[in-house]
């Protein structure tokens, strides 16, 4: 293959359907390189993490729990897999070369700064106690101020927070942005994308997703 677009008619592995990562890297895919998603099959070898979507996949989304997808990769089962980290094999290599160069020019070109994971709370405890969530949010952002804290003075960082340091240059000072007013844009996209995927069956405000007391902080 020389171009994503060579992936629709071939089988893709990805750990599960709506895995965030998954989501986003098929978003991408049809977005940027105009694959036609429906025409790929998509090989899952993991759990949901929403366990009833089980029931209701797509047509062209085969699970097979425990599978290799790397292995299956390698092997010439799959024609390319996502999240799967390096592979052992010569006749395995990246369907996008340069990707940190590619994933900097799309951030360029979008504004879009994908987001993988969210703090979820129970609707019954925000109910049960108004300050929770803003609580839990400020929490939050005074741990992520002691991380800049660190790297802003050039102090020993894990390899984590050595990749945000360097982050820092393409995005700002700020590599984990907080709030919704500045995640706004990829909220509205992953959405977009979830739908588009059969994940979600209908548009959603991204107000409707937060605690209505946490939408003004930053």
């Amino acid at each position: 293959m020389t171009s994503p677009k060579d992936l629709e008619g071939k089988k893709v592995g990805v750990r599960a359907y709506t895995v965030t990562t998954g989501v986003w890297a098929r978003g991408i895919l049809a977005t940027e390189y105009g694959v036609d998603l429906s025409k790929v099959t998509w090989v899952l070898a993991d759990e949901e993490h929403v366990e009833e979507y089980h029931k209701a996949y797509p047509s062209n989304v085969v699970y097979q729990a425990g599978a290799n997808l790397g292995a299956m990769v390698a092997n010439g089962e799959l024609a390319a897999a996502i999240g799967v980290g390096r592979v052992d094999s010569p006749d395995v290599k990246p369907l996008i070369p340069n990707a940190r160069e590619a994933e900097a020019a799309w951030y360029r070109k979008t504004g879009l700064y994908p987001i993988n994971h969210t703090v979820v709370v129970k609707d019954s405890l925000l109910q049960a106690d108004s300050t929770l969530a803003p609580r839990l949010f400020n929490a939050f952002k005074e741990a992520k101020a002691v991380l800049l804290q660190q790297i802003s003075t050039g102090a020993e960082l894990s390899g984590e927070a050595q990749t945000l340091a360097q982050r820092r240059s393409l995005v700002g000072d700020d590599p984990l942005p907080y709030g919704l007013a500045r995640n706004r844009k990829a909220i509205e996209a992953v959405i977009q994308f979830a739908q588009a995927q059969k994940i979600l069956p209908r548009q959603v405000n991204p107000e409707e997703m937060f605690a209505s007391n946490t939408l003004d902080l930053a």
